[in-house]
């Protein structure tokens, strides 16, 4: 399920925080991440060298997205031009994706983009698409998102480095996102059908795996990494949302950073670092990285 940028834009603040969570035999020592002059930040991906992207609202609630090395060092991405910016996927090779807002454009406001070589910007639009986003990106250059259609339907699409674009549509859905995808070809993401909103699992030949977590009346799948490991979120019976670990054979783990309303979890590498946002209990959300502890 996706958020708009209005929605988030007003709603946020950050801070710095250290914690440490133990929850059902997993140990995660959590930071916050962030931007410099952002009143708010995302953590969206990360590669196995510890490189974050994310996006973040400035004062004037203007959205931009962010590269952060391992050693700490933020650098803003801007697409030029457009009105906001943010980016959600990395690869080992500093390529990074997001989506773009393009208020003079009256057929297609939400474009992706490609960025590569720190600097050269590529647009991504799906031939007939009204709106386009892209999310995540292998190392092979390979890129998933979602596009919306001239009927307003959700798709989901596979684009390869040379621009070849496969549409994903998980059987008996009504809207599907991809978000995530692995260097094997494992995709994740998200559909909607007539009982509400599920997780997937895409393999390389094509064949769907419904993930919901038990009890859970939303689930997204937002991120895997090599070995399989896949995050997101969901909503139980009670208030919030919460980030899930789901380990290749199909078991969850709960995460909650401890006093957050909401804990979100977005992506994962193959050290098992984990980035996403939490919201605290004034409604103050933060982005995280969450590294294992022994």
């Amino acid at each position: 399920m996706r958020r708009s940028m209005a929605w988030v834009s007003i709603m946020i603040v950050s801070c710095a925080l250290g914690i440490t969570l133990q929850a059902q035999a997993v140990s995660l020592k959590f930071a916050t991440l962030d931007a410099p002059g952002a009143h708010t930040t995302f953590a969206q991906g990360i590669t196995p060298a510890g490189q974050i992207v994310g996006r973040f609202w400035d004062a004037r609630d203007r959205a931009h997205g962010f590269f952060r090395t391992s050693s700490g060092t933020f650098t803003t991405i801007d697409v030029p031009g457009p009105t906001d910016t943010e980016a959600y996927g990395v690869n080992a090779a500093g390529q990074i994706v997001g989506r773009f807002w393009d208020a003079s454009s009256a057929v297609s406001p939400y474009h992706g983009f490609l960025r590569i070589s720190g600097r050269v910007i590529v647009t991504i639009d799906n031939p007939g698409a009204t709106k386009t986003e892209a999310y995540g990106i292998n190392d092979a250059g390979q890129i998933v998102g979602d596009f919306q259609d001239a009927r307003s339907e959700w798709h989901g699409f596979l684009r390869t480095s040379v621009g070849m674009v496969t549409t994903i549509d998980v059987p008996g859905a009504t809207d599907t996102y991809a978000s995530g995808i692995n260097d094997a070809g494992q995709i994740v993401g998200d559909f909607q059908d007539a009982r509400g909103i599920h997780g997937f699992l895409r393999t390389s030949s094509g064949t769907f795996t419904k993930i919901d977590v038990p009890g859970a009346t939303l689930t997204n799948a937002d991120g895997i990494n090599a070995t399989g490991r896949i995050v997101g979120l969901f909503k139980g019976a009670g208030p919030g949302q919460h980030a899930f670990i789901r380990t290749s054979g199909g078991t969850f783990t709960t995460i909650d950073v401890p006093g957050a309303r909401e804990t979100h979890a977005n992506g994962i590498n193959a050290d098992g670092q984990i980035v996403g946002d939490f919201w605290d209990a004034r409604g103050k959300i933060r982005g995280y990285v969450a590294t294992s502890t022994p």
